[in-house]
């Protein structure tokens, strides 16, 4: 099981493209807790591993507001 919070279940649903099925699981998760399977969480933790090296870093290579959410959802995600 995962913990997400509103706010975080939000962020991935507005953010990220996510196959239709996770989007379905994380728009009926209750009380913030998710029943996904590792390979979910594995697509997940990639798509969260890919937004932060496209857009999460600043020029310095130091995260950003996006990238500071990113780690949060990843230290969440595993």
């Amino acid at each position: 099981m995962v913990n997400l919070n509103k706010c975080d279940i939000e962020f991935i649903l507005t953010k990220m493209v996510t196959p239709t099925y996770i989007q379905d699981k994380l728009k009926r998760a209750q009380d913030g807790i998710i029943g996904m399977t590792d390979d979910d969480l594995d697509i997940l933790i990639d798509l969260c591993g890919q937004h932060f090296q496209l857009f999460g870093i600043n020029k310095n290579d130091n995260p950003n507001e996006y990238g500071l959410k990113l780690e949060d959802l990843l230290d969440k995600l595993q």
